[in-house]
């Protein structure tokens, strides 16, 4: 079986080189050339285009930034819908879950079935094969490609056979760790200003009601010790919050806290830049608050 792989960002890359580390003969598609070398020179084939992709593999994994983008590779006049082998798509692009649906639907007509697996994790961990996938799709099509979600991931969760559910919960899962970093960021520097120590702080909240993601990892790894490099850009952040409240509208679901958080992760983004680490939202508070966390770790 012949993998094909477009999209080789940050996560696709390495998802990439993650299947090349497994054994599986890997051709890819980018249209940075560099991406495309680098995983020549590690045992992968180029293609020429989608098309060409679609032509020579089997299954093709796509893991892009935008609707827009995956629209393109998918459904362009190069695009996969013409290369006339491959008759699974993997998608662990950021899309929102409408986009999603729509593209696969089109990509339906030439019988090629779409499995929803949006990715949580970062590229580290794509590298080591410790992602989570959330997955929807057909049973018959999840069994089809399930040794290639293996080879990528160390838990699939499977959500359901309605196209898109894979980006929902990818927007719910970001949409709550995104309002967990900003809470526990504005409560630590509240702390902090009170007088209270930061590390005496998260001994406290990671082992009471308080405890979160941000309190048990992000906080005390990259937040105090003044790194910042968890590894996931506020510009993607930002976005998924954005779909989450898009999402959540268009199903008429009231969401008066996803839009105060979706403003809060815009300013970040407007202050340290889009792919400034996500940590650094402490930065744009601890500004408002004329008051370091970090300053205080003795």
């Amino acid at each position: 079986m012949t993998i094909g792989f477009a999209g080789l960002g940050p996560m696709g890359s390495r998802m990439a080189k993650r299947l090349l580390t497994e054994g599986w003969d890997l051709i890819v598609y980018d249209r940075d050339t560099a991406a495309v070398e680098s995983l020549v020179e590690s045992g992968a084939s180029r293609a020429t285009s989608p098309k060409d992709l679609a032509a020579k593999a089997d299954i093709i994994l796509a893991c892009f930034a935008s609707p827009e983008l995956l629209h393109c590779v998918m459904l362009d006049e190069d695009g996969v819908i013409h290369g006339g082998r491959a008759r699974y798509v993997i998608d662990h692009s950021a899309t929102g879950p409408r986009a999603s649906a729509a593209i696969a639907a089109e990509l339906s007509k030439a019988s090629i079935i779409m499995v929803d697996a949006a990715v949580s994790g970062n590229p580290e961990k794509a590298l080591d094969g410790k992602l989570m996938l959330m997955v929807s799709g057909s049973t018959e099509s999840i069994a089809a490609v399930r040794t290639v979600l293996e080879a990528v991931s160390e838990r699939i969760i499977v959500l359901g056979d309605k196209p898109g559910l894979g980006q929902y919960m990818k927007l719910v899962n970001h949409f709550l760790s995104a309002t967990a970093l900003a809470a526990s960021a504005e409560a630590t520097i509240l702390g902090v200003k009170a007088g209270i120590d930061p590390a005496k702080m998260l001994e406290v909240l990671n082992n009471g009601s308080g405890k979160n993601s941000a309190t048990l990892d992000k906080i005390p790894n990259n937040v105090m010790p003044g790194t910042f490099d968890h590894g996931f850009a506020t510009d993607l952040l930002y976005t998924d919050v954005r779909r989450y409240v898009e999402e959540a509208e268009a199903l008429e679901v009231p969401v008066w806290i996803g839009v105060s958080v979706r403003q809060l992760w815009l300013q970040s983004m407007q202050k340290s830049g889009g792919e400034a680490d996500v940590t650094r939202v402490f930065e744009l508070l601890e500004g408002w608050s004329n008051t370091t966390v970090r300053a205080s770790v003795g």
